[in-house]
């Protein structure tokens, strides 16, 4: 998959960027920017040949630059604008003496980088830049642009506009609920590939049925994961996927993991995501089952529905703000998304060679999800009420009124995860999982 990089100011850049590509198994080069020095051993930009690099999933690298390339034209003190743009994207463009970097404001794209001791460099993935001898490395924050002065060896950092709350929409229920649903019919057709079989991640709960509902009519099929073992209650996720599944003539793929197999899993996922916490090592898991199982079977792009629990209130701790403030608390999970959920992700994808893509976090579906009124996101104490509403009048009652199973207890993920660390000896499943990967283990 696509990964972008970029050294400047650096006497070994040539060494520095191959190490760390190989580090990811990806020599894609004309994914670099670097000091002119090199310009001629590395094709730096593709067709564009303007210093110009991109990972992008939607727009093509041509549509991106034509945003970018005024940059230089403006005001000094003029903010990136790049807000036009619907869906993820990372670039980095080199041109005189000066370098910007970017990502989408949601931070579906991930993109880090370094500046010390006279060099600057940036990349997708933090081992990535780690690999090329930069070991403390930090996220672009996806609400600000980044300007590097190559001569004075200065950074300059712009902020960027994001979504907000208000005016609240005003328009009844039935012009709510069918603007919403072309938002998000538009959103997937902008998503999957032209041609080409996809898949949808497919737990049989709300999210994932709307997609793969929507999806009729084209080439996918649906993947869900389900952990197994003596003594282990089925997957609910098992359960109601093969059911809805049925009902509604998907083709449903299921990867079975039996719980002996988990440490194998474990020991493949968490370097990936650099990380040992349980919730994001025990989301990751059946996240990366799917797409290993998807990738193996040709398919190199899968929906998935990240965003409704942010957007539509979809959480306990939306329930437990005042009314007024819901849209607020939903704005505040989206603001994090890309440090809890994004990156995860994005590298779980990457790591597997298939293109994640949330439907859900469509930009024009984002603005307009985050002024629907909060009445109609929590309704009798449930959340996401307008969205169960749209799938009561597609017919999908069944799924309309499930309650919300997070996928690593859907999949019975964190069950089997406790279980092995009990049989390990830990008390503490998050002391098993840091014992699984040396290079954050405690001496």
């Amino acid at each position: 998959m696509t990964r972008i990089a970029g050294i400047f100011n650096h006497d070994n850049a040539l060494d520095a960027l191959t190490g760390g590509f190989a580090a990811l198994n990806n020599v894609e080069w004309r994914n670099i920017v670097c000091d002119e020095s090199l310009r001629n051993a590395i094709a730096s930009s593709g067709e564009l040949n303007d210093g110009f690099v991109a990972d992008t999933e939607y727009a093509t690298l041509a549509e991106l630059f034509d945003h970018v390339k005024g940059i230089h034209a403006r005001a000094s003190d003029e903010v990136l604008k790049l807000d036009t743009l619907d869906g993820g994207f990372a670039l980095a463009w080199w041109r005189e003496d000066e370098v910007v970097i970017a990502r989408d404001t949601l931070g579906i794209k991930p993109l880090w980088f370094v500046h010390a001791d006279g060099r600057f460099a940036f990349a997708s993935e933090r081992k990535m830049l780690e690999a090329m001898g930069f070991p403390h490395a930090i996220p672009l924050e996806p609400r600000v642009a980044l300007r590097y002065d190559i001569k004075c060896d200065r950074l300059r950092f712009e902020k960027r506009a994001f979504f907000t709350t208000e005016p609240e929409l005003n328009a009844d229920l039935p012009a709510l609920k069918s603007q919403l649903l072309k938002l998000l019919r538009d959103s997937i057709k902008s998503r999957i590939p032209a041609g080409d079989k996809f898949g949808v991640l497919f737990s049989g709960g709300l999210d994932s049925t709307l997609i793969a509902y929507l999806c009729k009519g084209t080439d996918f099929r649906c993947y869900t994961v389900a952990v197994e073992d003596e003594g282990m209650k089925p997957a609910e996720d098992l359960r109601f996927a093969t059911r809805v599944a049925d009902a509604l003539g998907f083709e449903l793929h299921v990867k079975r993991i039996r719980a002996g197999d988990m440490e194998r899993y474990l020991r493949t996922v968490i370097p990936v995501i650099e990380d040992t916490d349980v919730m994001k090592v025990s989301v990751a898991l059946p996240l990366y089952a799917a797409c290993e199982l998807a990738a193996e079977e040709g398919i190199k792009t899968v929906l998935y529905g990240l965003g409704t629990e942010e957007i539509f209130a979809g959480y306990e701790r939306h329930k437990r703000v005042p009314l007024e403030a819901v849209n607020r608390e939903c704005l505040a999970g989206l603001l994090s998304m890309y440090e809890r959920d994004l990156y995860r992700d994005d590298t779980i994808a990457r790591a597997c060679g298939v293109s994640l893509r949330a439907p859900f976090l469509s930009a024009r579906l984002v603005e307009f999800g985050l002024r629907i009124p909060a009445t109609l996101k929590i309704r009798d104490d449930t959340g996401k009420w307008i969205l169960r509403a749209i799938a009561h009048e597609l017919g999908l009652d069944v799924v309309a009124c499930r309650r919300k199973r997070a996928i690593q207890y859907g999949s019975n993920t964190i069950k089997a995860i406790d279980k092995l660390a009990r049989m390990r000896g830990y008390r503490y499943k998050s002391e098993y999982l840091r014992r699984l990967y040396r290079s954050r283990s405690p001496p």
